[in-house]
């Protein structure tokens, strides 16, 4: 029986009095978060966007949380802590944010192909541009 989605649906702020935020992030590795701490036997929790009244439900990209029960902080800080430092063992790194350059290389490349794609679509078919001049 699955408990997780009434527990979604439930949950207020007043009810999170007593659970404590341990990892806040993009739903995917918030997920993985879970599931660690799921396997290693610690009552841990998904919470999506904000729990405020009104505010609108479901999982945003960097707007999810993974809570446990005060008196599980610690253990599930030493979990999460233990497979951060694995990951970096392994050479796995996290994405980082482009920088302004490679934005701006990305926004040149895409009119440059934009720029082609047009010529070649007046050149295959030259009597649906305005701009071009016509053979007489």
């Amino acid at each position: 029986m699955d408990t997780t989605g009434a527990f979604r649906q439930s949950i207020t702020e007043a009810r999170l009095t007593n659970w404590t935020t341990v990892y806040w992030g993009p739903v995917v590795e918030a997920d993985v978060v879970l599931a660690a701490l799921r396997s290693a036997g610690l009552p841990a929790e998904l919470v999506y966007q904000s729990t405020v009244a009104g505010a609108p439900l479901g999982p945003g990209p960097m707007d999810s949380r993974v809570v446990v029960p005060d008196h599980y902080t610690r253990a599930a800080a030493a979990i999460i802590a233990q497979a951060d430092h694995k990951q970096k063992q392994l050479g796995a790194r996290r994405p980082s944010r482009p920088t302004m350059k490679v934005l701006l290389a990305r926004v040149i490349a895409v009119l440059f192909l934009a720029g082609i794609l047009w010529t070649v679509a007046n050149i295959m078919f030259p009597g649906l541009s305005p701009f071009m001049a016509r053979p007489f």
